[in-house]
Parts: structure tokens; sequence; C-alpha cells
């Protein structure tokens, strides 16, 4: 991720896309990662609109809630799911919600609470 944001800040458009698919290929672990909580909403975005990631969208979501809560806390918000989806914006419709299935979801960061 730091190379990516290096390659963004020079202008440096080949290693910006050369970056872009590691990330695609190493998906899974760049959105686990700690990096990827403190990348800004333009480069979520950017994340969200590849078709190329090789992960499942479920972990893409789990991801994106995890960033949400991070964010909220950075902004000095309770993390709830108005605030989550205050700070997440478009990028929130850039989740692939029907490709996933409906395992994932109900398993998901959606999951409904015990009651």
């Amino acid at each position: 991720m730091v190379q990516y944001f290096k390659a963004r800040l020079y202008g440096e458009t080949s290693l910006e896309n050369f970056c872009l698919e590691k990330i695609d290929l190493w998906a899974a672990s760049v959105l686990h990662s700690a990096d990827f909580l403190e990348i800004d909403l333009e480069v979520l975005q950017i994340i969200l609109r590849r078709d190329t990631l090789k992960v499942k969208e479920v972990d893409v979501c789990n991801a994106v809630t995890k960033w949400a809560k991070h964010r909220c806390e950075q902004d000095k918000l309770d993390p709830t799911g108005a605030n989550q989806r205050s700070v997440l914006g478009d990028a929130l419709f850039l989740i692939r919600f029907p490709v996933m299935t409906p395992e994932d979801v109900a398993s998901g960061p959606l999951k409904i609470p015990d009651i």
C-alpha cells in the first residue's frame, strides 16, 4: 500500500498500475492489513471499483466495515450504522452485495444481532 501512495503522490502512472495489480493479487492480505485502515476515501473507492480483486466480496464488505468503524473513531464519532454510512458516502454502493451468497450476507457485517 505504501508504494501505491508514493506512486500516486509522484504521478507515476505505470507504478500505480503495477501496485493496483499487486493489490488485486494479494487482496485478502491487503484488506486485512493495518495500512488498509489508513487509506483515504478516494483510494478506498479506487480499490472497490476494481473487478479484478482476488477475494470474496464478503471479505471486501467486512474490510470496508472495519475501515468505516476506524474512520469513525478517527473523526471522534460513535461507530453507529448511520455514522459508518456517512463516512463511507457513495463508497457503500461499490460493494457488490448481489454477488454474495445468502449465507455470506447472514453471517457477515450486516448480521442481525441475536435478540
